[in-house]
């Protein structure tokens, strides 16, 4: 049977707004308020951005039970550096959680259920825009943006 899943982005796009900014407790409101709703995944913000919004995207993954918690950062970069893809669900019962970038795996297996930092694949030609994906045993995630340079 086909699913929709809704993908949340007011907290990373919200942000972005002008004249629109929200602390660490009013993203953990709405968060949570998104949960009740029944959203699947939230783009919890930009955690590279500044610390205050790492500390929102790492708090949210912590205390926002039921959806997938996700964010990147950075959202672009070449291929052989570091990028921190962070959410919740990254967890497996075999240990095979892997990032691909554009369908290329990046060869890691994730250490943790919150986070795996990951070096970008050689996607040939930069610049490119391509998704990113988290796999599991349980299945794939939505994508991510991430812009290869």
């Amino acid at each position: 049977m086909d699913r929709l899943y809704i993908f949340d982005t007011t907290l990373r796009d919200g942000e972005q707004s002008p004249g629109c900014s929200m602390n660490l407790d009013e993203k953990l409101r709405v968060a949570h308020a998104l949960a009740v709703l029944g959203v699947d995944i939230i783009e919890a913000g930009f955690p590279v951005a500044s610390p205050g919004d790492f500390e929102a995207v790492h708090r949210i993954a912590k205390e926002v039970h039921g959806p997938t918690i996700a964010g990147l950062s950075p959202s672009s970069a070449g291929a052989g550096q570091s990028v921190v893809i962070s959410g919740s669900g990254f967890y497996s019962p075999n240990g095979q959680v892997i990032a691909y970038f554009g369908g290329t795996s990046t060869g890691t297996t994730c250490g943790s259920t919150t986070a795996c930092t990951v070096t970008v694949p050689n996607l040939g030609t930069a610049p490119t825009t391509v998704p990113v994906t988290i796999t599991t045993t349980s299945g794939t995630s939505n994508t991510v943006t991430f812009h290869y340079t």
